[in-house]
């Protein structure tokens, strides 16, 4: 049972609507991946001010963020592709992203 006040998304339509707007978002970042972008879904649905905005960017490093992306959900798919089509071919690159890099 949630606390008194929390309010869940229960219907499917909310659920939808939160993947519609991550995949929205997710087209400015396409090479970045969507599940990196996962993070940010509680701001779809939670109360957002400049404080708490501001307060969430400032309170972990970057660092720690990339770190946890990288050990607990791992390569994105677009670096997954770039790994996979750099080994088939001579002299392509893999990219520059930090999902890519060992």
């Amino acid at each position: 049972m949630p606390p008194e006040g929390e309010k869940l998304p229960g219907s499917t339509e909310v659920i939808e609507s939160i993947f519609g707007k991550q995949k929205y978002i997710e087209r400015d970042y396409s090479k970045e991946g969507f599940t990196t972008l996962i993070l940010g879904m509680g701001a779809l649905v939670g109360k957002t001010t400049t404080k708490i905005v501001k307060e969430a960017l400032t309170s972990i490093p970057m660092k720690k963020v990339t770190k946890w992306c990288k050990n607990i959900l791992g390569p994105t798919l677009h670096c997954r592709k770039i790994k996979a089509y750099s080994k088939d071919k001579k002299g392509t690159k893999v990219g520059s992203f930090s999902c890519c890099k060992p």
